[in-house]
């Protein structure tokens, strides 16, 4: 199905985007130039002054100067990622596919800043901007996800990640269909119209048995897969193997095996890679992974090729660290890692600098976030984002000087207040928990909601659910119960499933008594995998009691099923998995009267709606059980679904 993309770049002949973008930006995304002079910023816009039609779209992009963050070039597209050429004087962008599926597309395009003026504002525009040269590279298929980061430039193709069989991933190198714009003298409009159809190269998994599949790409800066991770189902690991080598990048030794000497489970390594690259200054060959096989928490380290060994770089006895920060050059400089709330860890000089600069500016109470968003080659600058409750803000850093300017500062309008709850549980540990207070009323109904996995966590951060309960009236409580990722190894494993639901009422009980609450009633809600932990909640004598309604959102039903019989990599088998699988079928015993709903979404692809109609028709007896099918939606609900499936719970007497 072919699908016409007209004009990205939207240009207004009378307004001042470049100051409007600025002021109404909620949250942004930024990409530096290698040489420090541009910065790319993409946010959300609250409210830029302009009428908005079809084509109109609530995301903004605009180009600065860095040296006095003058607008280099306004313009009007949603993002999900950013690359520049090595020279500075172009920047690719990328956009996912939507809808997800056979019919859905996305796109790569590639702007020459160097044709992109000056422009003072506002002041109308003159014909030449609108015919600025635009390569857009449209992409088809299911599950696709273009990637774009750290690419050389202008490679001609851009690569993009496409599944198979929901688990597998295949690495695709795509000319797709070139556009070009066009100017229609009847609509008195510019277009863009294809030009041409390109070559499409496809590394797929060539899997050596039904056991082996490709779970991770690694691809160099030219686009070119060098490295595929293959995780082998029979043993539970996965090993690394080379692909391919790159004629921009100098020849670098083999990938070592030193890293593999243990049986790693497939969530347990990540790798970190630069490069030599020819036309780089002081570019390097470096390696980093990080790993929890040596220690009870994920830890980084560095690879030597010199000495074929590695060594620890930075470990925290408690928590997880989430990503190395490093340069494109191989210049590491610290870690972010997430203990209450993200944290910046700085690991050189430069990064002792980034971290006095980050205390100077950061909110003297309160909870908030820190991440570093971009980063020029030679460290000579690095974007910084504080994002709170009440306040979100962004700084462009100059490391040598130590000096910042503000980017962005929006006040952002909360009526919510979250606090970070430990309570000590079973077992001696200590859960994490957020509890979002919506109204001033300690009788407000509360909501329990349980993220899926198990292997991630929740965050400060409200996602846009937990944003619209609020909106309602509810107070929320998110549990980071036994099995959530960035706890350390101690926090998860097989034998801890019961205790994980033990955590959950635990932290409800502790969270009533220190927040002096007494609310209407409580409802268990999950999605994924926390709907499977509501289900086995409610059906447990002791443990329903404390709550008064349930509600599954694509809850894997069959997680034994999943693990065991289709061996889904990630996942780990509880210990009485086996005998609960063994019945062949979704339990159903459930003792109360309580309302239940199971909420699903008719095109899931990852929990596949089975799970939750084998369970309805096992409980089909049931009047207190509640069927709420959601047509087109995936296992990521849309904003529409979101509201749907609200709209449908008060319609049942949830909520």
């Amino acid at each position: 199905m072919f699908r016409k993309l007209f004009v990205l770049l939207l240009i207004t002949s009378t307004f001042s985007w470049g100051e409007e973008i600025l002021n109404g930006c909620r949250k942004g995304e930024f990409s530096l130039s290698p040489n420090g002079q541009f910065v790319y910023i993409n946010c959300t816009v609250i409210d830029i002054g302009v009428e908005s039609g079809p084509d109109f779209q609530k995301r903004m992009g605009i180009i600065l100067d860095t040296a006095g963050l003058d607008t280099v070039f306004p313009f009007h597209v949603d993002m999900d990622s950013v690359t520049w050429s090595l020279d500075s004087e172009h920047i690719v962008y990328t956009k996912a596919l939507y809808p997800q599926g056979p019919d859905g597309f996305g796109y790569a395009s590639q702007i020459d800043i160097r044709s992109l003026a000056y422009f003072p504002f506002p002041q109308s525009l003159s014909p030449h901007v609108v015919e600025i040269p635009v390569l857009t590279t449209q992409l088809w298929g299911t599950y696709q996800y273009p990637q774009v980061t750290s690419l050389l430039s202008n490679i001609g193709y851009i690569p993009y990640i496409e599944f198979e069989n929901h688990e597998a991933k295949k690495y695709i190198l795509d000319n797709g269909i070139t556009y070009q714009d066009q100017y229609n003298e009847t609509e008195d409009r510019y277009e863009i119209v294809e030009n041409k159809r390109g070559i499409r190269k496809v590394f797929s998994h060539n899997q050596q048995s039904d056991n082996e599949f490709v779970i991770d790409w690694y691809y160099n800066p030219e686009g070119l897969p060098y490295l595929k991770a293959v995780y082998d189902k029979s043993s539970k690991s996965f090993n690394l193997k080379n692909v391919n080598q790159s004629k921009f990048v100098e020849e670098h030794p083999g990938l070592p095996t030193t890293i593999l000497s243990y049986t790693p489970q497939v969530d347990e390594l990540q790798l970190f890679k630069t490069f030599k690259i020819r036309g780089v200054e002081e570019s390097r060959n470096s390696l980093w992974f990080t790993s929890n096989a040596k220690r009870n928490t994920v830890s980084l380290y560095e690879y030597s090729y010199e000495k074929n060994n590695f060594k620890l770089v930075y470990s925290d006895p408690e928590f997880d660290i989430e990503r190395p920060l490093y340069t494109r050059r191989g210049e590491l400089y610290g870690v972010i890692i997430y203990r209450e709330t993200k944290e910046f860890v700085p690991l050189s000089s430069e990064g002792r600098i980034i971290h006095e600069f980050i205390k100077e500016v950061s909110p003297k109470t309160g909870l908030f976030d820190v991440d570093i968003k971009a980063v020029s080659d030679g460290l000579s600058k690095v974007v910084v984002e504080i994002a709170g409750s009440a306040n979100y803000s962004a700084f462009l850093l100059d490391v040598k000087s130590g000096k910042g300017k503000v980017l962005l500062n929006t006040l952002i309008d909360s009526k919510y207040k979250t606090e970070a709850l430990w309570t000590s549980t079973e077992g001696q540990e200590k859960v994490l928990s957020y509890f979002t207070k919506s109204v001033d009323n300690f009788k407000a109904p509360l909501v329990v909601h349980l993220h899926g996995g198990p292997f991630i966590r929740d965050k400060l951060q409200l996602s846009q659910l937990d944003t619209l309960l609020a909106d309602s009236g509810y107070n929320v409580l998110r549990v980071n119960y036994r099995n959530s990722r960035g706890f350390g190894r101690s926090f998860t494993g097989s034998n801890v499933e019961h205790l994980a639901f033990l955590d959950v009422v635990t932290a409800l009980k502790d969270a009533i008594v220190r927040m002096k609450l007494q609310p209407s009633k409580v409802i268990l809600m999950g999605g994924s995998y926390g709907g499977y932990a509501t289900i086995k909640i409610a059906k447990n004598t002791e443990l329903s009691r404390n709550f008064d309604e349930f509600i599954s959102i694509n809850g894997s039903l069959d997680y034994c099923g999943i693990v065991l019989e289709k061996g889904r990599w990630g996942l780990s088998p509880f210990k009485n998995c086996e005998v609960e699988y063994s019945n062949k079928k979704i339990s159903s015993k459930i003792l109360h009267d309580k309302p239940i709903a199971i909420v699903y979404g008719t095109e899931d692809k990852n929990v596949e709606p089975s799970n939750s109609t084998t369970f309805l028709n096992n409980v089909a007896h049931l009047k207190h059980v509640f069927a709420i099918p959601l047509p087109g939606e995936g296992h990521t609900l849309t904003s529409a679904g979101l509201e749907s499936m609200i709209k449908q719970l008060k319609q049942q007497a949830f909520l």
